[in-house]
């Protein structure tokens, strides 16, 4: 199975339904679900996280943490 590398900006785009990015990285994961392992690094949820809390707020950081 194939593996594609997720940075920050395509999981915050996916948890932010604000980011202007955020269809676009639906449509992106959809096409992949199945044929491809996705894959990032503890760096990047680190980075995530701390986005997300500035852009979102604390309980959906944590709800999103919950579901990865």
């Amino acid at each position: 199975m194939k593996q594609v590398f997720v940075d920050t900006s395509t999981w915050g785009a996916l948890a932010d339904k604000a980011d202007k990015d955020h269809a676009s990285a639906l449509q992106c994961r959809d096409e992949i679900v199945g044929e491809c392992k996705l894959v990032t690094s503890n760096y990047i949820l680190d980075e995530l996280y701390t986005l997300l809390l500035m852009n979102v707020g604390f309980q959906p950081t944590i709800n999103y943490k919950e579901k990865l």
